[in-house]
């Protein structure tokens, strides 16, 4: 994009009951005296309304969809259930609705079109089940409908999102409330740690929905949280990688392969005083060890390194905005998707409220950066930006085609950019 048209831009109590076996939902409270029933509880925030879809993957039930739709969740909050017959199969639940957010304190809308989804294997499905359907149950999912959604690929990224996190199973664990005495409870349940991370993921959503935007996690918008939440989700998704047990082991492993991924949580994970529906909470010390401990593990093997991208010029001189090319080693490795558009976090700026865009084609970092209220050169000691990257050793990065522009669009002379550490 354009630095001028950037710039002009800157400038429910009851549920009704579904049957698979019936081919829809019946209405009212009561439950058939046959056939398999499996609750859902829905937690990324507290649930108030919205719906809820259970997919089966094999026989007469296979590609079906059967929807139920809620006006309040049943206690407790974001609770429902589905009968799903004779079924037997790998399934999934699919969520969509209205929470309030744990660390913004805001309603979020999940669409219908980028639901929080969970997946279970037909050994999972059994009459009085219950499946979680969090954020950490989304990543697995996602992960496990890109291996094609077999019984042993949910099994196996149900466990290994679970590790990262501290816990063994993401859909065998039900999440305690976000309340402060879960939240601060030294107890060491799994419960508990599932609150606590859902708690940080909220965190990870907010700054994502910051960067994305140029905004700061106390004033990004309801919408630009509805936005984040999918993407932000499927960046950790594609950030990690679970590979199978071998040997004897069934346990599979989780490594982070990202390494703005693995700075983002270790940073998040470690600050344990977060604000919690409004309230400053200082966070179990015993649930964040464990996570951080399984951070630490899942990205033992990943060589980070950090740039910084200093500005220098006239100080009198207001810029708001700053294009620059930068030739990337094969020793350097910087995350971007298929297009070659950089993972947020992997660029980040230094300036409040600046907004970086990045591509990176034949092996060119393009960086585009503007700040909708300007800066001066000599602004926090020079610092642009950062780039966090993984590699095998320490390289030099030469910017070249460096243009900065004024609040118009137009050219500034006698600015500069160099990249340190």
């Amino acid at each position: 994009m354009k630095v001028k048209n950037m710039l002009k831009m800157v400038a429910v109590a009851t549920v009704s009951t579904l049957l698979f076996a019936c081919g829809g939902g019946g209405g009212g409270s009561s439950t058939p005296s046959q056939g398999t029933t499996v609750n859902g509880i829905a937690q990324a925030g507290i649930f108030t309304k919205g719906k809820a879809i259970f997919k089966g993957y094999s026989g007469s039930a296979k590609n079906k969809e059967y929807t139920i739709t809620f006006t309040n969740f049943s206690s407790p909050l974001g609770a429902f259930k589905a009968n799903v017959g004779s079924y037997s199969g790998p399934l999934t639940v699919s969520v969509s609705g209205y929470y309030t957010d744990e660390a913004t304190n805001k309603i979020i809308t999940v669409s219908e079109g980028s639901p929080l989804k969970a997946a279970i294997p037909q050994s999972s499905v059994t009459d009085g089940v219950t499946v979680p359907v969090t954020p950490l149950t989304d990543i697995a999912a996602n992960k496990a409908i890109t291996a094609g959604l077999t019984n042993d690929s949910i099994t196996q990224n149900n466990q290994g999102v679970a590790q990262l996190f501290g816990l063994t199973d993401v859909t065998k664990t039900i999440p305690a409330a976000p309340t402060a005495a879960n939240l601060t409870s030294t107890t060491g349940k799994s419960e508990n740690t599932y609150a606590v991370a859902l708690v940080k993921l909220s965190e990870y959503v907010a700054q994502y929905a910051a960067t994305s935007s140029g905004t700061t996690t106390s004033t990004v918008t309801n919408d630009e949280l509805k936005t984040a939440l999918p993407a932000a989700l499927a960046q950790l998704s594609s950030g990690i990688s679970v590979t199978a047990g071998t040997g004897s082991s069934s346990t599979p492993t989780v490594a982070i392969t990202a390494p703005e991924l693995k700075t983002t949580l270790t940073t998040i994970m470690t600050n344990t005083t977060t604000t919690v529906n409004g309230s400053s909470v200082t966070m179990s010390s015993t649930a964040l060890g464990s996570i951080s401990g399984a951070l630490t593990t899942a990205a033992s093997t990943l060589s980070i390194n950090k740039y910084v991208l200093y500005v220098s010029g006239d100080p009198a001189i207001q810029i708001y905005g700053i294009q620059v090319d930068i030739a990337i080693p094969d020793t350097v490795t910087i995350t971007a998707d298929s297009n070659g558009v950089i993972t947020t976090g992997a660029v980040t700026s230094a300036i409040s409220g600046g907004i970086i865009n990045g591509t990176l084609k034949n092996s060119t970092l393009k960086l585009t950066f503007v700040a909708g209220n300007g800066f001066t050169a000599n602004v926090t000691a020079g610092k642009l930006a950062s780039i966090i990257s993984k590699g095998t050793g320490s390289a030099t990065l030469n910017p070249v085609n460096i243009k900065a522009f004024d609040k118009n669009g137009n050219l500034l002379t006698g600015v500069s950019i160099t990249v340190g550490s």
